[in-house]
């Protein structure tokens, strides 16, 4: 049986790798490509343990074990690719924390011993079912802002309460035989309107949309963005490269137009939903291009194992095409984050002299969509307090770095907020954005208007208002 474990885990584990360079998504969900990860478990508890008789022995494998775990809580990041090789580090982390107990304790396994850490252990699976529901209803349905108070006060308090709630009086009365008393017929029975009641409830939702007579008409038309189809509008599939698939029409986003100023748009989502605007604003006096791509921004970053397409997608587009196909101004714009700064600082000096570069700052950004917040409240006094803070922190730090390079800086804080709250809607019953900060079409052309007005010089190419 431990031959059949190992060679089901190294065979999983090569799917798992091929799909970790084509399908991460598919990577994620699908059992094949991470079934060796169980299966890592099978071979550890199926293994013999002779080799674990020493004690000096059995406390350094639990030690490396607790390391290899602590190493992947502390270095990985959501830039980190996986699963796949990166969660190598992790599952052979618990293979050496739980291997070497059976023939002796450790001092690692004392500590995973204690009534803590075994409290934790019994109500974990109801956690790990728990857990995200109520992250979501706090975010969706209470529309809270997910700070470290709202994480650990609100969240994690509740997601154990409940946890422990489901242990205590649904886990534990069915290992004890809780079935058994109530009858199984009682019990098939129970189980069965339960699940009708709860199909036909979802049935009239659905055929239902909804019951969207709830609302008033301005709160539904509004709610009717929260489905704005962007990517099309960003020119999705063409020169918006989304998803995991890099398609991107080099031919025909990158053709230039002779004798007009050339402008190279570069950047994520955030810098894709300039796209509408730049064209309508300056795209008739000037040659507006655009490379976007989804899961990365616009800057040179050295290559890395088991990196997202979009890092070599930028990397080449600021590095041999802008050389071989110069442009007057390149505008970097993305979903900025604190980790991008010193990246693209590094970008801007490998860029000086290449190129005028404008450096678009985050955008405004919310706890929900904006539609949500202002289905419920038209007024705009909602979104503004559920503004996240720390787009706004980001932004001034970011402008900080950028302008001490030399570079020109945007920041659409300056242009759309004021001490009483940022700009929502881009027209009457139009919001700026539809989700929590991508800009509607409409959108899109007032931030392009707001820069033509504040940032950008006379000289820029652009269309009649």
């Amino acid at each position: 049986m431990v031959s059949v474990s190992l060679l089901i885990a190294l065979a999983s584990f090569a799917v798992s790798i091929g799909l970790f360079w084509f399908e991460t998504t598919a990577n994620f969900y699908l059992i094949p490509s991470r079934a060796w990860e169980l299966a890592t478990g099978a071979v550890v508890a199926l293994a013999p343990r002779r080799a674990f008789g020493s004690s000096r022995l059995r406390e350094a494998t639990a030690v490396i074990g607790l390391l290899f775990i602590v190493v992947a809580i502390k270095v990985y990041t959501e830039r980190t690719p996986f699963p796949g090789p990166t969660a190598l580090l992790p599952c052979l982390g618990a293979a050496l924390l739980i291997a070497p107990q059976d023939t002796g304790t450790t001092i690692v396994g004392r500590l995973l011993a204690s009534p803590p850490a075994v409290w934790f252990g019994k109500i974990s699976y109801s956690l790990y079912l728990w857990h995200w529901p109520i992250v979501v209803f706090a975010s969706v349905g209470l529309l809270l802002e997910p700070s470290p108070l709202v994480m650990m006060a609100g969240e994690f308090t509740t997601s154990v309460a409940a946890a422990w709630l489901s242990w205590r009086f649904v886990e534990q009365p069915f290992r004890q035989g809780a079935p058994t008393k109530i009858g199984s017929a009682r019990l098939l029975g129970l189980t069965a309107i339960f699940i009708c009641v709860a199909v036909a409830v979802t049935a009239v939702l659905h055929f239902f949309d909804g019951l969207p007579n709830r609302f008033d008409p301005a709160s539904r038309r509004m709610a009717e963005f929260a489905a704005y189809d962007g990517d099309t509008a960003y020119r999705g599939g063409r020169c918006f490269s989304v998803g995991e698939a890099t398609v991107y029409d080099y031919a025909g986003c990158l053709v230039r137009r002779p004798d007009r100023h050339a402008v190279l748009l570069l950047g994520d989502s955030h810098g894709a939903h300039l796209w509408p605007g730049f064209d309508s604003v300056y795209g008739r006096g000037g040659d507006v291009r655009q490379a976007t791509a989804t899961g990365g921004r616009p800057v040179i970053r050295a290559p890395e194992f088991g990196e997202p397409p979009c890092r070599a997608f930028f990397r080449d587009m600021l590095g041999p095409r802008l050389r071989a196909a110069p442009v007057d101004r390149v505008v970097l714009a993305g979903r900025w984050t604190e980790s991008d700064i010193p990246d693209l600082a590094a970008t801007l000096a490998e860029l000086k002299g290449r190129a005028e570069v404008l450096v678009i700052g985050p955008i405004p950004q919310y706890t929900t969509g904006l539609p949500r917040l202002l289905a419920r409240d038209a007024a705009g006094r909602l979104a503004t307090d559920h503004l996240v803070g720390a787009v706004r922190d980001l932004d001034r730090r970011m402008a900080a770095s950028v302008t001490a390079a030399g570079v020109r800086y945007a920041s659409l804080f300056d242009l759309l907020c004021t001490s009483a709250g940022c700009r929502t809607l881009a027209a009457d019953g139009i919001p700026l954005q539809f989700d929590y900060g991508h800009l509607t079409v409409e959108g899109s052309t007032v931030v392009a208007r707001a820069l033509e007005r504040s940032v950008i010089d006379d000289d820029w190419p652009r269309s009649d208002p």
